[in-house]
């Protein structure tokens, strides 16, 4: 299926049943969205997907309110004006090839209240530039979520932003990760749950190839670079935090009775770090 459309690709809106798509590609969607699934009991599967939406404010993919909705195959996606996927409240079961966002005026991604049984995997590269808020946010989410290469550079708010989510989070990258090359009052990670989560963070190895963390809290505001509030099983691997203003890991378990996993490996700071009501 080809999709060359100016306002929109695909709108799945208040639908009932299952559908199964396969080979889309889709372009050219300017100031529309790629692939919207809103509202009804859709369960819908997606393989293989293009998409490129450009020119406005069109998010990539939208998935709200609605089924079990799965992605696999190959699956690209680059939105230039707008976030490259928003998702809330549903369970997905997804997998992306790579997701680009150039320019959004909000978030680059957004997940938000992933639904038990969840599953959201990027195999390859995730690219966030200029986005006016977070690079990317997840909040009140259930589920197992990771992303490969990643590289965040110059959001207007906090590079990664995870909120009361539970679960697991995996970012890595190779010489990426969250870059700021301007003023800026903002954290690179700010991690903030009480419920049970892992967090892993690493880079591909030592050097160049490390996962950086970049000019944060440049502004004057003294943030800290990374911040991690009450997760439970914490890893840094291959990391590297320079050029910011504040601290350069801060790590506060607030659920002081709880035991914290923490390991830390080949992890270079310019700046102080924090460790807090932490039991092991």
């Amino acid at each position: 299926m080809d999709v060359d459309d100016s306002t929109s690709g695909l709108n799945f809106l208040n639908t009932t049943g299952i559908f199964n798509v396969t080979d889309v590609v889709i372009s050219n969607t300017t100031g529309g969205d790629g692939v919207s699934v809103t509202g009804g009991t859709t369960q819908a599967t997606f393989t293989n997907l293009d998409i490129l939406t450009s020119g406005g404010s069109g998010t990539g993919m939208i998935v709200s309110n609605t089924g079990l909705t799965t992605v696999n195959g190959t699956a690209i996606i680059d939105s230039t004006g707008g976030p490259v996927l928003e998702i809330d409240p549903v369970q997905v079961d997804m997998t992306f090839t790579s997701l680009t966002s150039n320019t959004s005026g909000s978030e680059g991604i957004l997940l938000d209240s992933l639904t038990a049984g969840s599953t959201f995997t990027v195999t390859g590269a995730t690219n966030i530039a200029n986005a006016t808020d977070e690079g990317i946010k997840i909040t009140n989410s259930t589920g197992t979520i990771s992303f490969g290469t990643t590289t965040i550079t110059d959001p207007g708010q906090t590079g990664i932003d995870v909120a009361s989510t539970t679960g697991s989070f995996t970012i890595f990258s190779n010489g990426g990760g969250v870059i700021f090359t301007g003023a800026n009052n903002e954290r690179g990670i700010e991690i903030d749950t009480s419920t049970s989560l892992e967090v892993d963070i690493q880079g591909a190895g030592s050097g160049g190839s490390r996962f950086r963390v970049t000019g944060a809290g440049m502004g004057g505001s003294v943030l800290p670079a990374i911040e991690v509030d009450g997760a439970d099983d914490i890893t840094l691997s291959n990391l590297l935090v320079d050029n910011n203003d504040g601290d350069g890991i801060n790590i506060n378990n607030n659920a002081s009775t709880t035991d914290v996993d923490l390991t830390i490996t080949n992890v270079s700071v310019a700046g102080d770090g924090t460790f807090t009501n932490m039991t092991e």
